[in-house]
């Protein structure tokens, strides 16, 4: 291959248009994805250090607000991923 790139790149050159296709999208979702799991880990884990230093008076909902139907989200993890975002920027 005369330039370098990522798996795309390669999938392209060997396997063609489609494929190469279906490929970026994964990287795309699973780098997506990943992305969200840290962010609610380093949510936890900061509330986890508060708790810790003896901050007691932390709302639920910033951590683990109930959406219904089961399903929970932390804003938190919203803010640290903004924030990468700006920093990133």
């Amino acid at each position: 291959m005369p330039f370098s790139g990522s798996t795309y790149s390669y999938v392209y050159t060997s396997l063609g248009e489609y494929p190469a296709w279906l490929v970026g999208w994964c990287q795309i979702l699973r780098c997506g994805l990943t992305g969200c799991a840290l962010a609610r880990a380093w949510a936890e884990y900061i509330i986890g250090l508060l708790t810790t230093v003896g901050v007691s008076n932390i709302p639920d909902w910033i951590h683990h607000l109930d959406l219904g139907n089961g399903v929970y989200a932390s804003p938190l993890a919203s803010v640290f991923v903004v924030i990468c975002h700006l920093i990133l920027l």
